[in-house]
């Protein structure tokens, strides 16, 4: 035990991430002038711990186009799961994942997208924010014991209550921008009145209604309920993991078979992301003419 506690002290990590880097390095090579070439936009959320401030990173500006490797390992690198990443030899900052700060960055999309340059050069009505994890929490009839399985729980719940705050803050910038469009319609002379509204509303909320477009956000997670479609599907690996039992209905394989936070079982894990396609497939496909 006092070994196991030596050992934790003196790590930064319960895994290394060298071959995930391998194949980063690999494969974005060519990234920023891919970006540059297809007019691609593009944010990596990373957290410099030494500072506490959260970064949104555009591998295409000049600071960062020889780093664009170190800033999508840092944008993976879930605390205590892997480890830092040092981007300056001269400053022993160390980065992690955004998500520890911002886990759904809509303000990182709002900030790109709802800009009046962008609305007019293409006219964006939706975003669609893609979720790896389920946003409705499973009834648990285990009981957790082991210091893994309350984190893995714990992480589960955590994250689907803040992806559900994140959408109310995306929700509530909608709101406040519908509103100036209306009120500005209603009383187009009384712009030095409404200035005062929209900079109170920038100190209490943070929010500057004046220099965004309103748009409809579709958040698409992990749904229990196409699961069973999922394992008929084509997309399914490697058949079923395990037989069905009397009773099992969609919900119930969903939470059986799909991975927990932190899960290592490489059959949930290659399933989850097979299912990831399966979800795109399905709402990506055109629709069926009445």
């Amino acid at each position: 035990g006092i070994a196991l506690l030596i050992k934790l002290k003196n790590t930064d990590s319960l895994f290394k991430n060298e071959r995930l880097r391998e194949i980063v390095n690999e494969v974005c090579k060519d990234l920023v002038q891919i970006l540059e070439k297809d007019e691609t936009y593009l944010r990596l959320g990373i957290v410099e711990y030494q500072t506490g401030e959260y970064k949104s990173v555009d591998p295409t500006i000049s600071k960062y186009r020889d780093r664009v490797v170190d800033v999508i390992i840092a944008s993976t690198s879930i605390p205590l799961a892997f480890p830092p990443v040092r981007m300056n030899k001269k400053k022993e900052y160390q980065y992690f994942d955004g998500g520890v700060m911002n886990m759904t960055p809509f303000k990182d999309i709002f900030d790109i997208t709802r800009q009046p340059d962008f609305q007019k050069k293409y006219n964006l009505e939706s975003i669609y924010a893609v979720l790896c994890s389920p946003i409705s929490n499973r009834e648990s009839h285990q009981y957790y014991k082991g210091l893994f399985d309350i984190a893995s729980r714990t992480l589960d719940i955590l994250c689907k209550e803040i992806y559900l705050n994140d959408k109310e803050v995306f929700d509530r910038t909608n709101a406040f921008v519908w509103f100036r469009d209306e009120i500005e319609k209603k009383f187009p002379d009384k712009k030095e009145e409404l200035e005062k509204i929209y900079k109170q509303i920038l100190k209490e909320t943070d929010i500057d209604i004046k220099k965004y477009f309103t748009s409809t956000c579709k958040v698409i997670a992990p749904d229990p309920e196409k699961w069973k479609d999922f394992l008929e599907s084509d997309l399914y690996p490697d058949g079923p993991q395990e037989s069905m039992k009397k009773g099992d209905n969609s919900e119930k394989l969903f939470w059986r078979q799909f991975p927990s936070t932190l899960t290592k079982d490489p059959k949930k894990l290659m399933a989850a992301y097979h299912f990831g396609m399966f979800m795109a497939r399905e709402i990506l496909k055109p629709k069926k003419q009445p």
